[in-house]
């Protein structure tokens, strides 16, 4: 058992499997109750082809969407690269579901809420869980508060489950943590006495060991190395091109120095272009 295969939850497959997959819809709802901080049973589940034609060029598919019985509707995102278009891709989601959400709506009190949750594994966060709303500018007065975007910073909650005793730890750490671990040593600490934190534990292990999920992940990450090494490399070459032009460009700055010192004392043109390799016309340039 200890020798045994982990995928990690951070894996989109993995991650999938364990909060989508299925007609238990008890780990959907810890998940979306734990991240939301909002008490409401699923009431159904939105698939994600309703926003599924391309953002700037790129196919898009929220990983879970959720209507609740109080109808707010929760998206939870996995987001393992992070970068500057994540927010604009956030409202862009969340418009597409508001379109669906108006034609349904007879007056302006039957929209629903919607909350985009955004599970993040790198940026920058002021607080380990950030809530982003539209408010008034020099102000912290809410302005809308019908769209609302949730960003947690899952590598804090690893962190801090490694360094806390469990009995110190809620569920929403322990949750975390699971989704963030790839020890799996720390995942059946964090999971142990708890029934659907061991359900969820048990179906990562059981897919873990599934011949097909793992030709995938070793796949994929076999890709991901790849390109991380490329990309390295690449980085590593451009420095090293950058070194070396810039010590040409020291090189070429040195020659005209002297091209300028040697005209200055009136030497003879044809001389100066053989000692420096300058043509003529790049010497009478310099004077």
């Amino acid at each position: 058992m200890e020798n045994l295969k982990f995928i990690p939850i951070r894996y989109d497959k993995m991650y999938k499997k364990i909060f989508i997959i299925g007609k238990d819809k008890r780990i959907p709802s810890l998940l979306i109750k734990e991240t939301s901080e909002v008490d409401s049973e699923i009431e159904t589940f939105i698939y994600p082809e309703i926003i599924n034609f391309p953002y700037k060029e790129k196919s898009t598919i929220v990983d879970l969407i959720a209507r609740l019985e109080n109808k707010t509707i929760i998206g939870i995102e996995l987001n393992t690269v992070v970068n500057n278009m994540i927010m604009e891709r956030n409202f862009f989601y969340m418009n597409k579901i508001a379109v669906v959400s108006s034609d349904q709506a007879k007056n302006y009190d039957d929209f629903e809420k919607q909350i985009q949750v955004n599970l993040n594994f790198e940026g920058e966060f002021i607080d380990p869980i950030d809530h982003i709303n539209l408010i008034i500018r020099g102000t912290d007065k809410i302005y809308l508060d019908s769209m609302e975007i949730i960003r947690i910073n899952i590598p804090y909650f690893v962190k801090l489950c490694y360094n806390k005793d469990v009995s110190e730890l809620s569920i929403k750490e322990r949750l975390l943590g699971m989704i963030g671990s790839e020890d799996i040593e720390l995942s059946k600490k964090l999971a142990k006495g708890d029934e659907i934190l061991e359900m969820i534990l048990k179906k990562q292990l059981r897919y873990s060991q599934g011949k097909r999920l793992g030709l995938l992940y070793d796949k994929d990450e076999l890709i991901k190395a790849s390109y991380e090494k490329s990309m390295k490399e690449r980085y590593e070459k451009g420095k090293l091109e950058g070194k070396l032009e810039g010590k040409l460009e020291g090189k070429k700055e040195g020659i005209k120095s002297t091209v300028k010192n040697l005209l200055k004392k009136n030497i003879d043109i044809n001389i100066i272009s053989e000692a420096t390799g300058l043509s003529i016309s790049e010497i009478n340039e310099l004077r």
